[in-house]
């Protein structure tokens, strides 16, 4: 399934306390940027777009030799930063499916993109990525039809107190048809407590256009984001959880797996044995 993926990428990442660009942040090794855009590759994005900051000069140098670079300054919400991307979505054929992801949600899955672009290759104008959750706050919720299409999502900051006690949100990923962005995006406007252009807006524009607006509903593990150093973290966990999981599939005998710490390039041979206490860093393959 062909679609172009754009992926925002400029985030300052003030909480993770850096002089380091969030989206370079590295979990097993590889940074949070390069596993989204490796998922899109998979899942089948021939196209990637990556908007970064005004000062992400160092984002574009490590994608720019696959994505085309938009820069968004200044920084004025994901709405404005899909908006600075117009020029390249006004080139693509109007039911082209475009995925909107974000450079800090590493642990994606190409499944889930291919379900998504699947979708809106079927009909849907716009498909959000939502999921059920007993704690929302944070999260923007889902405001849902008997129908079951979404009417519209409320960010939290902006939610009256019975909105708030929704459980179904708003994962972040959001996938529509270039011509249904390329109508909706200059129609948003900044109406909110932050002033800024929410992405999310598209959503009630399509709702009050009669366009159809699904979700997709995935595991909340998957759209987990980086805010700061405890949930890089958290995010390092799973990913070393998955990674030991393949390697013993694959044959890898690890005598104890929790205490063996891998790298997203390593590769094994025939009948490997690793024993406790073990990490292996970038660049390493272990022959039969």
């Amino acid at each position: 399934m062909e679609f172009s993926a754009l992926i925002l990428a400029a985030g300052k990442g003030t909480r993770l306390k850096s002089k380091l660009a969030k989206p370079l942040h590295e979990v097993a090794g590889k940074p949070l940027i390069s596993w989204v855009c490796a998922a899109a590759t998979t899942a089948g994005a021939s196209q990637h777009i990556c908007v970064i900051s005004k000062d992400g000069e160092a984002v574009a140098n490590l994608v720019s030799t696959t994505a085309e670079i938009v820069t968004q300054d200044p920084p004025l919400g994901t709405g404005h930063a899909v908006k600075c991307c117009l020029r390249q979505l006004q080139a693509l054929p109007a039911d082209r499916p475009v995925i909107i992801l974000y450079a800090d949600t590493p642990l994606i899955q190409p499944a889930t993109l291919r379900e998504m672009a699947a979708k809106i290759s079927a009909g849907t104008d716009v498909c959000l990525l939502g999921f059920h959750t007993d704690d929302p706050t944070g999260y923007g919720r889902l405001i849902v039809s008997e129908g079951g299409t979404v009417e519209a999502i409320i960010e939290h900051k902006d939610a009256s107190d019975s909105e708030r006690e929704i459980t179904l949100v708003n994962g972040g990923v959001m996938a529509a048809k270039a011509g249904v962005l390329t109508q909706l995006l200059p129609q948003i406007e900044a109406k909110n407590s932050q002033q800024e252009l929410y992405l999310t807006d598209v959503v009630g524009l399509a709702s009050s256009t009669g366009l159809q607006t699904d979700v997709l509903m995935t595991d909340e593990a998957e759209l987990a984001g980086v805010n700061d150093r405890a949930q890089l973290a958290q995010i390092e966990a799973v990913m070393q959880a998955r990674l030991r999981t393949q390697a013993m599939l694959n044959g890898v005998t690890l005598q104890a797996p929790e205490t063996v710490f891998l790298s997203a390039d390593t590769r094994f041979g025939i009948d490997v044995v690793i024993e406790p206490h073990v990490i292996i860093s970038q660049g390493v393959s272990i022959a039969d």
